[in-house]
């Protein structure tokens, strides 16, 4: 057994060209080596590409959002609206039932 990690530079040439079976072996059995050379290891143009449409944010989202938030925008004038009309009763009633000030 190899006590002796692969240098960052000969796991990229490993990439890039292959290597002997010995590399091989210990990038098969060796969890840290495994993980750097998945951090080394760029991908292909075609993934990169899939990655990009699987990653891309859907083409209507900014007039969804648009719409969401005026709607909601709509929906809380709306409250204020009817909180206001809901409060003209109570008003009229307090007019109505309050005592004149008395001379």
């Amino acid at each position: 057994m190899n006590l002796r990690h692969p240098s960052r530079r000969t796991l990229r040439e490993w990439l890039d060209t292959g290597g002997p079976a010995s590399l091989d072996e210990h990038i098969g059995t060796c969890l840290r080596c495994a993980g750097r050379v998945e951090d080394l290891a760029e991908p292909s143009p075609a993934m990169g590409e899939l990655l990009s449409q699987v990653l891309a944010p859907p083409v209507d989202l900014v007039p969804r959002l648009s719409d969401g938030i005026n709607s909601k925008l709509r929906d809380r004038a709306d409250l204020r609206l009817l909180g206001g009309m809901l409060g003209l009763p109570i008003e009229t009633t307090r007019l109505i039932v309050r005592e004149p000030p008395s001379d």
